[in-house]
């Protein structure tokens, strides 16, 4: 009798086990990807010039505060939204996770009002050169002024997996670095009626002085 009750205790950690890795694979992939969004951007962008990537680097610090905010509210969603699913209670989950798309849509707007107006000003206190400067404006704004895509995106795959689907943002996260890579791509090594970033930025560099004197 003893036996068997270990054994069904056995199997009973094993499930949950399982459960509980069904759950938190798809989670990890998921920020994993997130993670290779501004990886797979620097590294493109690295090949268009130094002042570029960085840039995209002095940026990114910047746009990781956005992030951390955005994922605050995701993980307050993430719990109560559990919370309340778990206790049956489902109209109340269903209020919190619509009150929580209204604030990330707020929150969004703000941060991307922010970015509009003070691209700039927030760069310099950065530390930004003014060789950087240019470049890092017109990638903070092109990022940041749709900041509401992105706390919408943190705070719906939230919702999604306080609900226990954790594999749609997964998924979700997959076709958007597919994307990233394929329009970063396009965008940066030309494609069709597309210019060659890499090529222009090459051309449009001046040349040594020691290049147009006579070879030896």
């Amino acid at each position: 009798m003893i036996e068997s009750e270990r054994l069904d205790t056995h199997g009973d950690r094993k499930t949950k086990m399982k459960f509980i890795l069904l759950l938190a694979l798809p989670a990890v992939a998921e920020n994993f990807f997130q993670t290779l969004l501004g990886f797979v951007d620097t590294l493109f962008v690295s090949r268009i010039g130094l002042a570029e990537v960085s840039a995209v680097g002095v940026t990114n610090a910047i746009l990781a505060i956005y992030f951390a905010v955005f994922m605050a509210i995701g993980v307050a969603v993430n719990v109560y939204v559990a919370n309340n699913l778990g206790s049956e209670r489902i109209e109340r989950a269903r209020h919190i996770a619509q009150q929580a798309i209204v604030l990330s849509v707020v929150v969004g707007v703000t941060f991307g009002v922010v970015t509009l107006f003070f691209a700039e000003p927030l760069l310099r206190l950065m530390g930004v050169e003014n060789d950087v400067l240019e470049a890092g404006s017109t990638y903070f704004k092109i990022v940041g002024i749709p900041s509401i895509v992105m706390a919408l995106m943190f705070v719906l795959s939230s919702i999604l997996r306080g609900a226990g689907d954790t594999k749609s943002p997964m998924k979700v996260s997959i076709v958007i670095n597919v994307v990233n890579i394929v329009l970063d791509y396009m965008l940066i090594f030309g494609f069709w009626i597309i210019p060659n970033l890499v090529s222009s930025e090459r051309h449009s560099r001046p040349s040594s002085p020691g290049s147009s004197g006579r070879s030896y």
